[in-house]
């Protein structure tokens, strides 16, 4: 198996990626010996829960980048977060553009990591038990640092109450299937992650279309203090993103142009 992100570039062994690596939590104040709850695979169509186990923080984690990306930039990435934790802690400081891309880029990266441990992507193409399409094209443009890596993913951000805390809902947003055929739960994914004071949604699709986030979640730009952003109380379920692929009803466009075409003059 190749590197989810450089794709074997390097042509280094895979190492262990943790969803929260010890310089993220030394940052935000988290317990990595905290125990939680995964589920590896699961489908939400499915009430089988044998594949839940209990997991340290410590140990939820996968081999999906080479030892290169591992210690290179997903290290610094790591490490870059430190900004961010001390952006939560400061109230009314600025958050520079920076420290934003840097959590977007930390945040999709863990969204690949949630998806490879409670998503099951590394099982598509060896058989049909798999829960999420793999994100190879947006690991590598990670891996370019190439913010095209960002199309098609909407994050949501909120304050949240309880400092060093951690927990994460990963599955499938709802999906309004009104457009391309295509869209079903295997290509949208969604991750909500709790990283102490600081709470973010992040919707994935592979196609393009319109993503509602709950209340309060709310999108984040440079130059916001923390204290502006809303305040949370919990941690919402991925079911309560939904995203609507109606904008790109291929059928209906084709149906709007065939009308237009009829009523065009004669050359």
């Amino acid at each position: 198996m190749n590197c989810e992100f450089c794709h074997g570039a390097d042509g280094h062994k895979l190492s262990r990626e943790h969803v929260v690596s010890q310089p993220v939590a030394d940052a935000f104040g988290i317990d990595r010996a905290t125990y939680l709850a995964t589920i590896d695979g699961w489908e939400p169509q499915s009430l089988d829960f044998e594949l839940v186990r209990m997991s340290r923080l410590s140990d939820l984690a996968v081999r999906l980048p080479c030892m290169t990306c591992n210690a290179g930039w997903m290290n610094q990435l790591e490490h870059g977060m430190a900004s961010v934790a001390k952006w939560t802690r400061s109230g009314n400081t600025a958050l520079t553009r920076d420290a934003l891309r840097t959590l977007q880029r930390w945040l999709l990266k863990t969204y690949i990591v949630m998806a490879a441990i409670d998503g099951g992507s590394r099982r598509f193409g060896k058989s049909d038990d798999f829960h999420l399409l793999p994100e190879a094209t947006r690991g590598r443009l990670l891996w370019q640092n190439d913010d095209a890596a960002m199309a098609g993913v909407t994050f949501g951000f909120a304050r949240g109450t309880r400092a060093g805390s951690f927990g994460y809902s990963f599955g499938n947003p709802i999906i309004t299937a009104g457009g391309v055929p295509m869209a079903n739960h295997r290509n949208a994914g969604a991750l909500v992650l709790r990283l102490g004071l600081l709470t973010a949604c992040v919707a994935v699709t592979f196609f393009e279309a319109e993503v509602a986030l709950p209340e309060p979640y709310a999108e984040l730009r440079g130059g916001e203090t923390f204290r502006s952003i809303r305040r949370v109380d919990g941690l919402a379920q991925v079911d309560a993103i939904r995203i609507d692929n109606d904008p790109i009803d291929v059928r209906r466009r084709l149906a709007a142009i065939e009308v237009l075409s009829s009523q065009s003059p004669a050359a």
